[in-house]
């Protein structure tokens, strides 16, 4: 038995020196997310064994912030404390941030968030046009930072980083699954980590409306059975991601999908509304919202303007997908309007109140953006189509 555990034992030694050498192989490139445009990886390193003293110039509040972050961060990863450094001993080990130019008030799809990241045994220097940059490099540091042969380092290494895509998003859906306000901020946490700068909220659906309306407060009272932000939780939810360089866009959608909105509001449903919100697969009664009633467009107006102020971002989702077309089909009255205003199908009536709903979201500043259904010729080109 001795001699056959023997065998077993060098067997496995055996197996694992092609997993051995694999592994060393990757351990020669950093584990990074997502891989920079450019990197240039020298030898030597930046010791973690000694304190880092952190500078930053030209940068905004949310750059000193996220040094915060990133020494409380470094602190965790490492084991060393590197939260409370004293910045006047100049025998630290320096991290220099220099940014060109501090950021917008609201934060724009076209701001450049490129950085330069440098790092020898010397120190490290980061440089970048504006604070999103700055934010992302630091990110880059975090990723870098590694157990070596003398204990915790950052490689030596010359890098140079924009993105490929300046809309790089995350979409959650809280209609649906309502999350806590607290849980969001985690997912915020992880977008920022690989540089995500877009949060797609999707807050309103058959199964509930999810931000307090102070227009139209049966929407939270009616349809969304508790589980709703306060504005006041929207506007943290706005701040935690703009600090995150993560612009956040809402999402409401209309006409299909607005259970909750025909459930606070019966009168304005195509059809018998249902008598409560869906939250289950029995809950067959959806009917979308009636294009030919005009207090459905004064009700928009009114809730759409409000939730435009609380979302300071110049994109705003209007959903528009899967509308289920049977509703307006067997309604005398809305084949009546369709056939006295020459809409000769179910996809021309949701033209015509896509090219409403566009008026009413241009009105309160914002572009519009729908789902690939809304695409028809009829379309304004001004529509973004997701």
């Amino acid at each position: 038995m001795k001699m056959a555990f023997s065998s077993w034992r060098l067997m496995g030694m055996i197996l694992l020196l092609p997993a051995l050498a694999a592994g060393s192989a990757f351990a020669a490139q950093p584990a990074l997310m997502p891989w920079p445009s450019q990197i240039d990886l020298k030898s030597g390193a930046l010791s973690l064994e000694r304190p880092l003293r952190i500078e930053s110039s030209g940068c905004d509040t949310r750059v000193t912030h996220a040094v915060e972050r990133f020494r409380a961060q470094l602190s965790a990863q490492t084991g060393n404390p590197y939260r409370h450094q004293d910045p006047e001993a100049k025998e630290n080990l320096p991290l220099t941030i220099h940014c060109a130019a501090q950021g917008l008030a609201v934060q724009q799809v076209s701001e450049d968030e490129s950085y330069a990241l440098n790092v020898d045994a010397a120190g490290a220097k980061l440089d970048a046009p504006t604070p999103l940059g700055a934010m992302h490099g630091l990110q880059t540091l975090l990723q870098l930072a590694t157990w070596g042969t003398k204990g915790w380092e950052i490689p030596a290494a010359a890098i140079e980083d924009s993105p490929r895509f300046p809309w790089r998003g995350l979409m959650i859906d809280v209609a649906r699954h309502f999350m806590p306000l607290e849980q969001l901020e985690r997912e915020m946490d992880g977008m920022a980590a690989v540089k995500l700068n877009v949060l797609h909220v999707h807050l309103s659906d058959d199964q509930g409306f999810r931000v307090e309306s102070k227009k139209a407060p049966k929407l939270q009272e009616l349809g969304s059975e508790g589980m709703y932000y306060t504005q006041e939780q929207i506007h943290e939810m706005v701040a935690y991601a703009r600090e995150r360089g993560i612009r956040v866009v809402p999402e409401f959608d209309v006409p299909g999908h607005s259970t909750c909105w025909t459930v606070a509001y019966p009168e304005l449903a195509s059809d018998t509304a249902a008598p409560r919100v869906v939250r289950n697969d029995k809950d067959g009664q959806q009917p979308p919202l009636d294009p030919t009633n005009e207090k459905v467009y004064k009700l928009l107006d009114d809730v759409f303007g409000e939730m435009a102020k609380l979302f300071p971002d110049a994109y705003f989702h209007i959903g528009g997908d899967e509308v289920d077309p049977k509703y307006w089909n067997k309604s005398e009255h809305i084949q009546a309007y369709m056939k006295a205003h020459d809409l000769k199908d179910a996809n021309a009536l949701q033209a015509m109140f896509n090219k409403r709903l566009l008026a009413i979201v241009t009105k309160h500043g914002k572009h519009m953006i729908g789902w690939d259904e809304i695409l028809v010729p009829e379309l304004p080109k001004e529509t973004m189509i997701q």
